[in-house]
C-alpha cells in the first residue's frame, strides 16, 4: 500500500491503471505526431517521455498523495416508485 499526505493508506490500482493507459496512450500518438511536425525522433522521443511524466506526477498528485478516504460523496438514492407512498386519487 501507498500513503497519502496524511500518513494514510492508500489504494494505488486506479493510479496504476490510469498512468499505464496514459503511456499507452502517449507513446501511441505523440512520437508520430511530432514526426509529422517535422521533429527527429530522438527529440520526439524525449517531448513525449516528459508529457507522459508530467501526466503521471498530475495522476500521483490526484489519485494518491491528496486522496482523502474519509471524504466520499454518496450518491443519492434512486427513486424507485413501488416503494413511494402517494396514494393515487381516481
Amino acid at each position: 500500500m501507498v500513503q497519502n499526505s496524511e500518513g494514510e493508506p492508500v489504494d494505488p490500482v486506479p493510479f496504476v491503471v490510469v498512468t499505464g493507459m496514459f503511456f499507452l496512450v502517449c507513446y501511441s500518438f505523440f512520437p508520430v505526431y511530432f514526426l509529422s511536425l517535422g521533429v527527429g525522433l530522438p527529440a520526439g522521443l524525449a517531448l513525449t517521455t516528459s508529457i507522459f511524466l508530467a501526466l503521471a506526477a498530475g495522476a500521483y498528485n490526484r489519485l494518491v498523495r491528496s486522496f482523502r478516504p474519509e471524504v466520499r460523496r454518496r450518491s443519492p438514492q434512486r427513486f424507485d416508485s413501488r416503494k413511494s407512498s402517494t396514494t393515487r386519487l381516481s
